[in-house]
């Protein structure tokens, strides 16, 4: 495994935290940063000399943070609403509304302070808010709860199909165009399974709310995408940015250049930005501690960084749009791409090449067996059937005197043993002779007739017998 080393300890937040006694906010309005105080009851605001100012003073709703432990989290739930910020209370289901018209805070639910829903992946669907997963009572739970506003609490969404085990410091987002929630690389934990080990699940997993089915899309497999889910700490894997379209994961050491990788959830692409210019790693990219005072402000794609040097009690901050980053990067693959030996051609390719090393394999086989049962039959018949001491002998003759012309029909009845015989009986008896030779020789050299009657050179009427051209070659082999 490749060294990876991470420029920040935590991945780039998805929504603005209140630490301590403030909830830190951009105002979708005019994108500048913002905090409320929970001790001063106001709103102060960041200003481009990096110094917070009074804004204004708000108002509470019936006391809404008296259930409200002290330096507990408050996370901003993202919206399309740029009249009101959204937050909830971590660990819990409590929701609070903070206008930005008459800058009043009310609590929208009637919930107890008790759950299993720590670090659950909170949205807005269609103007009803949805609560999905979290850790709590010592395990992991993949839950989907709506929130209903005439009754002012939570129930349950039935689903169908195949969920994670766990939906838990993974990447989650919920897709308006699609009406899907796209998940990967949940962390999962129970105390009662495989002795509370804890383990990270690289699935795919999508949810339609049309069919209310979770369906798996495959696996995170792409590097180093997978190398850098597996290798960062656990503590960090709920951490991380949406733009609005990508997701952004925090650069990742390689050889010295730093990179930024950027997630399409909708269609699983995957690219890579190099930041030669260094123009995401000059400042941090996340939220420290609850005491320090560096803040990240994120709305969409708009991410600002906040600095306090407390010895000089001045600030600073650093503003960039993640989509003018994007245009710098480029296309690497799909989430869910394998490697090239577990592909599809891959395996298609190997298939074929075996089928054709079998083939050719099996081919020689059966030729090599085929030659040598026809040379067997040969051998036997030559030995057996075909060369007695006459027909040897002739043969002998006939190839000797093949470049003379070949043998006349006397000598032919010599060496066949037919001087005794009849004119007619000679032509009936040789005729016969010699057609069985060639029958014979004919599996030899793969020639129908290896002994073939030609006019003499000397007389036309007589005749002389004669080796065929086409077999002279391997009668020859055969002789010596």
């Amino acid at each position: 495994m490749k060294h990876i080393g991470f420029g920040v300890f935590f991945w780039l937040l998805s929504s603005t935290v209140l630490m301590a006694d403030y909830l830190n906010y951009l105002n979708p309005s005019d994108l500048k940063p913002y905090r409320f105080s929970l001790e001063t009851k106001s709103i102060q605001k960041l200003t481009s000399s990096s110094k917070w100012i009074f804004f204004r003073s708000v108002e509470y709703d019936s006391l809404p943070f008296a259930e409200t432990p002290i330096n507990h989290l408050f996370y901003q739930i993202p919206s399309k609403d740029k009249n009101i910020i959204y937050f909830h209370l971590n660990c819990t289901n409590q929701i609070f509304s903070l206008s930005l018209i008459d800058y009043h805070i009310s609590r929208l639910d009637q919930t107890f302070y008790r759950g299993n829903n720590c670090l659950a992946y909170r949205f807005f669907r269609k103007g009803e808010f949805f609560s999905l997963g979290g850790y709590g009572l010592w395990r992991t739970g993949n839950h989907l709860i709506r929130f209903s506003k005439e009754y002012r609490l939570f129930d349950g969404v039935n689903s169908f199909g195949d969920p994670p085990t766990a939906i838990y410091k993974g990447l989650t987002q919920y897709l308006i165009d699609t009406d899907e929630i796209i998940t990967f690389s949940n962390t999962n934990l129970d105390i009662n399974v495989d002795y509370g080990k804890v383990t990270l699940d690289h699935g795919i997993y999508k949810f339609s709310f049309k069919t209310k089915t979770w369906n798996k899309l495959g696996e995170v497999t792409l590097d180093p995408i997978r190398e850098i889910l597996t290798s960062l700490p656990r503590e960090a894997l709920d951490q991380f940015v949406f733009t609005g379209k990508y997701f952004v994961l925090p650069y990742y050491f390689n050889k010295g250049a730093k990179s930024f990788y950027f997630i399409e959830p909708k269609s699983l692409k995957v690219y890579k930005y190099e930041d030669k210019d260094l123009l995401m790693s000059q400042f941090r990219l996340a939220n420290g501690s609850v005491n320090e005072d560096r803040h990240v402000f994120n709305l969409d794609s708009i991410l600002i960084n906040y600095v306090f040097n407390v010895g000089n009690k001045s600030g600073m901050f650093v503003q960039i749009d993640l989509h003018e980053i994007f245009k710098k990067a480029v296309f690497i693959g799909y989430l869910n791409e394998k490697p090239w030996y577990l592909t599809w051609w891959f395996f298609v390719l190997s298939a074929c090449s075996l089928i054709c090393v079998l083939f050719f394999l099996v081919r020689k086989k059966f030729k090599n067996r085929s030659n040598f049962k026809r040379k067997t039959i040969h051998e036997k018949s030559i030995s057996l059937d075909f060369l007695d001491l006459k027909t040897k002998e002739f043969l002998i003759e006939l190839y000797q005197s093949n470049q003379d012309g070949g043998l006349d029909m006397d000598v032919a009845n010599h060496l066949l043993g037919l001087d005794s015989l009849g004119h007619d009986a000679q032509r009936y008896k040789r005729s016969a002779i010699l057609k069985e030779m060639n029958g014979k020789l004919a599996m030899v050299t793969n020639r129908i007739e290896c002994i073939i009657r030609v006019d003499s050179v000397l007389d036309k009427r007589q005749k002389k017998y004669q080796i065929n051209p086409d077999a002279i070659h391997k009668i020859g082999k055969l002789i010596k």
